[in-house]
């Protein structure tokens, strides 16, 4: 999504749940600081309680934010 386009939007809506559930998060490609790419890995993480604590540590982020 931070592409713009949805992941597996190719596939069916019950088969992209399923891969989205399945398989490991995509990584993110072209113009993007590094900043702001790890703070999508971190939001990703699929073990909830991962996910927030590696969050938390990066509030940074914010400063990195503009609307589309």
């Amino acid at each position: 999504m931070a592409n713009r386009i949805p992941p597996y939007e190719e596939l069916p809506r019950i088969k992209a749940l399923i891969e989205i559930r399945d398989k490991p998060p995509p990584c993110l490609t072209g113009n993007v600081s590094v900043s702001y790419k790890d703070f999508v890995e971190k939001c990703l993480q699929k073990i909830p309680r991962q996910k927030g604590a590696l969050v938390a540590q990066n509030l940074t982020i914010w400063e990195h934010l503009r609307p589309l």
